[in-house]
């Protein structure tokens, strides 16, 4: 549904210098669920607001064989969760998703009951006629999902949806794109590794505005095949990038990652070990 070529964007930085934040990127995302994953600063929030038309752009982002720069009006059929989702406070839930529908182009016959479909599918319907100022984090995060799906898209963006969520709110947001991602494109970005692993069905890995891997979760964790290795704490070898320090059996243990064979087993790779090889070129 949504082809990328060539995405390339640059800004002007205050010295007046050229600062390059996607450089050449494609990308062809079929129905699923794709975790845009890297690390702050890697050009993903950039990503998506060129994609939604707040910035210009060389290269094309079409939809459905259509370039958005020529058909800007497709925007509007694509939902869009922005990392900072400024809401109306003195509304209420019902209020703020009526405007956001109007403002889609929604039909007024039809507006209350696409917005109360949406509520229901985010567990909110109950809370339509609170003011939006007394919903707690957890439920403004399912309002701006809840947003995001008015009028039914096929194309979904969520930029950092868990940022700030307690364990409990983190696992409805789960459970919520598990339901909604059946014949849908999602592309969720985030630099939480547990996100992508629990509900991506691939992973594009992006550092310093380019792709470094588009593939699935195994084939990520495989780029790590050979490259981890497990000691007890303070007896691994020195000079060596450190991943996790964790307990086992009341002992302490270090992941350490080389690209050369240590004396000793390696350890089955992880999503996560196989993306900080990729992001830390080992």
């Amino acid at each position: 549904m949504i082809e990328i070529n060539g995405l390339t964007k640059t800004f002007i930085t205050k010295n007046l210098k050229k600062e390059t934040v996607i450089d050449n990127v494609s990308l062809k995302p079929e129905s699923g669920v794709y975790g845009l994953l890297g690390p702050n600063g890697s050009g993903k929030t950039t990503m998506l607001r060129c994609i939604m038309g707040m910035y210009n752009y060389k290269g094309s982002i079409s939809i459905d064989s259509k370039d958005l720069k020529r058909h800007p009006e497709l925007v509007k059929r694509i939902g869009y969760l922005p990392q900072q989702f400024d809401m109306f406070k003195q509304l209420t839930l019902f209020e703020m998703m009526s405007y956001f529908a109007a403002l889609k182009g929604i039909d007024k016959n039809e507006r209350d009951e696409v917005v109360l479909k949406s509520l229901e599918s985010v567990n909110l319907e109950e809370k339509k006629n609170s003011k939006v100022k007394a919903l707690s984090g957890g439920m403004k995060r399912r309002a701006g999902i809840a947003q995001a799906l008015l009028g039914n898209p096929s194309l979904i963006l969520l930029d950092e949806p868990t940022t700030g969520l307690d364990v409990e709110e983190r696992l409805r947001f789960k459970n919520i794109i598990n339901n909604i991602s059946k014949e849908k494109t999602i592309i969720l970005s985030t630099h939480i590794i547990e996100d992508v692993e629990a509900l991506c069905d691939k992973i594009v890995v992006v550092r310093k505005g380019k792709i470094l891997a588009d593939a699935d979760r195994k084939s990520i964790a495989e780029n790590a095949e050979g490259k981890v290795y497990e000691f007890e704490f303070d007896k691994q070898p020195s000079g060596l990038e450190i991943g996790k320090i964790y307990e086992r059996e009341n002992k302490r243990y270090v992941k350490v990652f080389s690209s050369t064979k240590l004396d000793a087993e390696p350890i089955e790779p992880t999503v996560e070990d196989g993306y900080l090889c990729y992001i830390k070129g080992i």
